[in-house]
């Protein structure tokens, strides 16, 4: 009985538990409709060019209606966000004087037209106060010395940074996830069933026996992965990128080299999860620790931006975050090399496989 041996029955085992394989399979599935609804609610966030109706709460004001208007805002009588403007404010505004304006709306569901009504007052207030110091023969450059002009040097829009940034943290979350269960069931799900007994007296280093459990897990792990990722892209084709001007490559030769970049990352995950459940009391313990650490893509992705990220180098995680920019956005940041950290957590997961072994070798792997 050698690796090879053990692998095969391992995953015959794990093609017939259905636990385990609804258990990867549900992210599989999860995944990509993940990233389908959340690439629609940013980009219904980030739209500029679609807001909800307007209206004036009582008395109505023909200069304003002109200013928002021509901002691209619409009115309607039964729209939920209104202006509340005095009846005199025109009058008022003539004679030079202030007038305060109340803007109403649910801020949580409508915040992005609430903030093109705000910007566009502000605006249309600024050019007012322009005009009366300019009548009195005062220069606007007094009250506003700088004028400021941003100029990206990004190749890429904000919206697709964002909506790729999403899209990265939940491919990288896919080793994670789709094996935890296999992993935890044929460690210590086996060691609390008196399985792994039967097992350790069989003429088999614990090595081989170490590596065949590994070998199953990844298998789905990659698999798994592979058909997130490139499920995921293939359903970016029906959402609303192309309606934002947002480009992402979602094609094939896309999805190939973000599965590539990810198969070095998920035999090093599939290993810590082996090395885990291993030194776990129990499957349930195993489970508890296994989704804890499922949880380190989305606390580091979120965490680890701008020039934390570019200094990602060759660590494992933080390579993937960074790097997978590449494919998806044609980003030119500059990255490791991917054989460099390919080898890098290849051998940390034979090292962690080594140690899983050493664990194997012990007696107290059969105490409960």
């Amino acid at each position: 009985m050698n690796a090879l041996t053990i692998f095969l029955k391992e995953f015959v085992d794990l093609l017939r538990d259905r636990r385990a394989l609804f258990s990867g399979l549900a992210y599989v599935a999860f995944g990509p409709v993940a990233v389908l609804l959340t690439v629609n609610m940013l980009a219904a966030q980030t739209s500029e060019g679609k807001y909800a109706p307007i209206k004036f709460c009582d008395a109505e004001s023909a200069l304003l209606a002109g200013q928002l208007t021509a901002a691209g805002l619409s009115f309607d009588p039964k729209a939920s966000i209104c202006v509340n403007v005095p009846a005199d404010l025109e009058a008022r505004l003539a004679e030079g004087k202030s007038v305060r304006v109340h803007v109403r709306g649910d801020l949580t569901a409508l915040s992005s037209t609430i903030r093109k009504v705000e910007s566009t007052l502000a605006q249309f207030s600024s050019t007012l106060g322009g005009q009366r110091l300019l009548a009195r023969g005062v220069s606007m450059s007094l009250t506003s010395p700088l004028s400021i002009d941003t100029q990206t040097t990004n190749s890429f829009s904000r919206q697709a940074d964002v909506i790729a940034r999403v899209l990265i943290i939940l491919f990288v979350m896919a080793p994670f996830f789709v094996a935890v269960a296999a992993a935890a069931d044929m460690t210590a799900g086996e060691r609390e069933r008196r399985s792994l007994e039967p097992l350790l007296v069989h003429p088999v280093g614990a090595f081989s026996i170490v590596v065949g459990k590994w070998l199953a897990a990844a298998l789905l792990g990659v698999l798994g992965t592979a058909a997130c990722v490139i499920g995921g892209l293939v359903l970016l084709q029906y959402s609303a990128l192309a309606e934002l001007g947002i480009r992402l490559e979602t094609g094939l030769e896309a999805g190939l080299m973000v599965t590539l970049y990810l198969v070095p990352l998920t035999l090093l995950v599939t290993a810590l999860q082996i090395a885990v459940g291993l030194w776990s009391k129990n499957f349930k313990d195993a489970q508890s620790y296994l989704m804890l650490m499922s949880f380190a893509p989305a606390v580091l992705g979120f965490v680890m931006t701008g020039e934390r990220l570019a200094q990602a180098g060759l660590w494992p995680l933080g390579w993937e975050l960074a790097a997978l920019s590449g494919p998806l956005l044609k980003s030119t940041t500059p990255t490791a090399p991917f054989a460099t950290v390919a080898a890098l957590e290849l051998a940390l997961t034979f090292t962690v496989l080594a140690v899983c072994a050493f664990r194997l070798r012990s007696e107290a792997i059969l105490s409960r």
